[in-house]
């Protein structure tokens, strides 16, 4: 039952980016999962880089660092750094253009994520928290 069931996730994945999509089109007037009320639950499960391409791209330059040997690995990973929440060894603040960055200092991993979750990066920094402390001054680039 569980191959069934681990054989079909795998399929969704590769067929439909059941992990990449940035979830259903939001419904006009419903709050986005930043506007939504502190304590409410975002799923965010199924958020992931913004496509395959950037997913593949970003695993074959950091997925080593993190012992990750398939690009949903290195995905999965990520989505865990990005979910967990912030404190004890978690580092996390928000730049000027939105994004969220956080640093966790046990594994020396960054990731810098938008305010519905899409990943941008995630690595091990050469200088850990010293390259967390940079990114927040950085300015903002949207290309």
């Amino acid at each position: 039952m569980r191959r069934a069931a681990l054989g079909l996730l795998l399929a969704a994945s590769f067929l439909g980016g059941l992990y990449l999509s940035r979830g259903p089109a939001p419904t006009p007037g419903a709050p986005t999962a930043a506007a939504q009320p502190a304590g409410a639950h975002t799923d965010w499960s199924r958020v992931g880089f913004s496509d395959r391409a950037h997913l593949e791209e970003h695993f074959r330059k950091h997925g080593a660092e993190f012992g990750a040997t398939t690009p949903d690995e290195y995905l999965h990973l990520a989505q865990r750094l990005r979910d967990r929440p912030a404190g004890d060894d978690l580092l996390e603040a928000t730049r000027s253009d939105g994004t969220i960055c956080r640093y966790e200092a046990k594994s020396g991993g960054f990731i810098a994520f938008d305010p519905d979750g899409t990943i941008r990066t995630f690595f091990r920094p050469n200088n850990g928290e010293a390259y967390f402390l940079r990114q927040l001054k950085r300015e903002p680039n949207r290309t």
